[in-house]
């Protein structure tokens, strides 16, 4: 399934990141991870929303 995919990569390349030997991730990537974040909260909660009526 194509979802599974999306979602296998990003978390691969999460732990890939964790992994790296620097104490801060730089702004820009900080940021992106922040809206993903805020961006799939908004989609959970629409979801939920649209089967709860």
């Amino acid at each position: 399934m194509l979802v599974d995919n999306i979602f296998l990569s990003l978390l691969k390349n999460i732990n890939r990141l964790k992994k790296l030997p620097i104490k801060r991730y730089s702004w820009v990537i900080e940021m992106k991870v922040l809206e993903l974040n805020c961006e799939i909260s908004e989609f959970i909660k629409k979801y939920e929303n649209n089967e709860i009526n």
